[in-house]
C-alpha cells in the first residue's frame, strides 16, 4: 500500500491513532508533504483535516477537530496565520466541526464544547512562546476569551 492510500485509508475510518502512527513512521514533513490525490487538486492532508471528508475547500465540508489536532502537533508548515483562524473558528463557529463517526447528532453536539475547547487549549499549547502571547492578546482584545492573556 502507498503513503498516499495509507494515509486514505486512516481519514476515511476517521482513524486518529493509525494516522499519528503514520505521521511519525514517515516523517512529519514526508506526511504533510505527499499529494493525496490524482485529480490535480494539489490536496494534501492539511486540506483534509480542514475540509473533511472530502479534502475541497469549494466542498461545504467540516473541520475534523481531532485529525486538526494531530496537524498542530506535527505540521511543518503551519503558520501564525493558520492557527489564528483555527482559534477564530474555534471562538466564532462552532457549527464548522464535524462530528466523529462514533457519535450520533445528539451526543455530537453534547460534546462539541469540550471537543473545541480541547482544540482550543492544544493551538496555544503547541505554539511558539511569542506566538502564544500574540494569540492570547489578540483573544483578549476581541473579547472572545474569558481570562487576562499570559504576559
Amino acid at each position: 500500500m502507498t503513503l498516499s492510500q495509507e494515509i486514505h485509508t486512516a481519514l476515511r475510518k476517521q482513524d486518529i491513532v493509525g494516522l499519528e502512527r503514520i505521521i511519525k513512521k514517515v516523517g512529519a514533513e514526508r506526511a504533510f508533504g505527499v499529494h493525496l490525490t490524482e485529480d490535480f487538486t494539489d490536496r494534501r492532508l492539511i486540506d483534509y483535516m480542514e475540509h473533511y471528508p472530502r479534502g475541497l475547500k469549494e466542498y461545504r465540508g467540516r473541520i475534523h477537530p481531532e485529525l486538526l489536532a494531530l496537524a498542530i502537533k506535527y505540521d511543518p508548515h503551519l503558520k501564525l496565520e493558520d492557527r489564528l483562524r483555527y482559534l477564530r473558528i474555534c471562538d466564532t463557529n462552532p457549527s464548522a466541526f464535524a462530528k466523529r463517526a462514533d457519535e450520533d447528532t445528539r451526543t455530537h453536539f453534547r460534546n462539541l464544547r469540550t471537543r473545541i475547547v480541547k482544540l482550543r487549549n492544544l493551538i496555544l499549547d503547541h505554539a511558539p512562546d511569542e506566538e502564544k502571547i500574540l494569540m492570547q492578546k489578540q483573544s483578549f482584545i476581541k473579547g472572545n476569551h474569558k481570562s487576562e492573556p499570559k504576559a
